[in-house]
């Protein structure tokens, strides 16, 4: 039983890890807040955000600014799934205690008083949460897109 149940997952993830078509004006749509790596013809890599396409291009912003790749150049797209929900469960818990400590030394002091412990108990509350998440999310294959 043990064995046919991981069989059957192996499967499920392989049959989910091949290519699928997409037409080219919904890359960005599909891929939404998921990474994607362009390979263009010339073997060099881009990976990023898909911020904006039309006809010719697609924008991909990396490191805040956007990089436009020519529709011609791409070689081969892949959607790198969804993953680091710790790291942003990081992220929010480090704007919450720092938005509280700075309230403490201002008129708003009672609500940075209010939001250290909350901002605390959230983060130990949904820690356990996004392990998991994130250990799901590693099953999950990368997967090529083949642009009609």
């Amino acid at each position: 039983m043990k064995r046919t149940l991981a069989l059957f997952l192996l499967a499920s993830v392989s049959l989910c890890a091949e290519p699928f078509q997409l037409p080219w004006k919904e890359v960005c749509h599909h891929t939404k807040d998921r990474e994607l790596v362009i390979t263009t013809e010339t073997g060099e890599t881009i990976d990023g955000y898909c911020v904006g396409i039309d006809v010719n291009e697609v924008s991909i912003e990396t490191t805040g600014k956007p990089i436009k790749v020519a529709k011609a150049a791409v070689a081969k797209l892949r959607i790198i799934p969804r993953r680091y929900r710790v790291r942003a469960l990081g992220t929010g818990m480090q704007n919450g205690l720092t938005w509280g400590v700075r309230a403490l030394f201002s008129p708003a002091a009672v609500a940075g008083l209010v939001t250290i412990p909350a901002t605390l108990a959230w983060g130990a509350v949904s820690l356990p949460f996004c392990v998991i998440g994130d250990l799901g999310a590693k099953v999950e294959p990368e997967r090529d897109i083949r642009v009609k």
